[in-house]
């Protein structure tokens, strides 16, 4: 059970008292807000996150495919740039789905 605070002014000290259920719902409702609102800004953080992703992941694409139309083999470097990308954005995936 939580507690507030109150001034004792006779006993000239401070103690602690039950809340009621209204301030105990009250309390529920406030933290339940802020858990939410925590969790749409983690949210908006990783989707910001992949939107970089992409952004960073269009060079080395754009390599791979101009040297598959050659008929060539892609540079290596691109290779792992985009499975590192593409591996960075499936963890991020998954963390919105939980």
């Amino acid at each position: 059970m939580n507690h507030r605070v109150v001034a004792d002014l006779e006993a000239g000290m401070a103690v602690q008292v039950p809340l009621t259920a209204e301030e105990e719902q009250d309390l529920l409702t406030r933290r339940a807000a802020v858990g939410q609102r925590e969790a749409e800004e983690a949210r908006a953080l990783i989707q910001a996150e992949l939107a970089r992703i992409d952004s960073r992941s269009v060079r080395p694409l754009r390599a791979i495919l101009e040297a598959q139309t050659a008929g060539l083999s892609p540079e290596s470097a691109d290779m792992a740039m985009l499975a590192e990308l593409n591996a960075r954005a499936a963890t991020l995936r998954a963390a919105l789905v939980t």
